[in-house]
């Protein structure tokens, strides 16, 4: 609607009528009317003003394409198969066990043991000094213990059931030479000392065959010296009526710092 009335105004200026001049002066020329000027201009004008009627007054609106839905459907898992059973395997029968022929046990023949000595007591304390003096120690105090020694062979007098009296171990002889232990140096610088009780099992010749532990300083430096040293010291070994037997003593050893 709003180009037709565009179009009808662009008409009607270019057709509208102009006025001539009454009279013109004769024999003068006719002139070009400027009437004419005016038509053309205005049917430039009217063309371009029927141009921007039908320029459409807004652009079509874009087609809005609604979204598509989605469908989802769900599918249940397929149902776990039961394991099959398999069958218990069948019960091995027992083999019929033969009957083997009882064989009589033999006699045992009973060998008699040496009895070491089960009861012991303690020997005079060795003491350590920790810086001993140049001059040679004086050998050590006799150990003052009592034991009981191996049983003597059967000759021994078992029969009237009195037995010899029984000599112990002892450290004291000249000929024995046995050192002290040395004192560790580390526990000399930590201030370590103590008393170190060991029971000492000596065999007929003399040798020392068992170190044990009796009563620990409290340090284990300590001990160790103390069994170390005795393990390589000689004995007189125990004596019952005039025959060496081995027997066990006790044997204290003392680490002291003062003098």
């Amino acid at each position: 609607m709003t180009v037709n009335l565009c179009f009808l105004q662009a008409i009607a200026v270019a057709t509208s009528p102009q006025r001539q001049p009454a009279f013109r002066r004769a024999g003068s020329q006719p002139q070009p009317s400027p009437s004419g000027h005016w038509l053309g201009l205005g049917l430039v004008v009217a063309l371009h003003i029927a141009g921007l009627c039908l320029i459409p007054d807004s652009q079509p609106e874009a087609k809005i394409t609604p979204p598509q839905a989605i469908m989802v459907n769900w599918i249940a898992a397929p149902a776990a198969k039961a394991p099959t059973p398999t069958p218990p395997p069948a019960a091995a029968q027992p083999k019929p066990e033969t009957a083997k022929p009882k064989t009589k046990p033999l006699p045992q023949v009973a060998k008699p043991k040496p009895v070491l000595a089960t009861h012991s007591e303690t020997a005079s304390p060795i003491s350590v000094p920790a810086e001993p003096a140049p001059a040679p120690a004086p050998p050590a105090p006799a150990a003052a213990a009592s034991a009981e020694a191996a049983p003597a062979p059967a000759k021994s007098s078992e029969a009237d059931g009195n037995q010899a009296p029984l000599t112990l171990p002892n450290l004291n002889a000249d000929y024995l030479n046995n050192p002290p232990p040395a004192y560790p140096s580390i526990s000399r610088q930590l201030g370590e000392q103590g008393k170190v009780y060991l029971r000492v099992l000596v065999n007929v010749e003399g040798n020392v065959e068992q170190v044990a532990l009796r009563k620990s300083s409290g340090y284990e430096r300590l001990d160790a010296a103390a069994q170390e040293t005795v393990k390589k010291w000689r004995f007189v070994p125990a004596k019952r009526a005039e025959q060496a037997v081995a027997a066990w003593v006790v044997v204290p050893i003392s680490f002291s710092l003062e003098g």
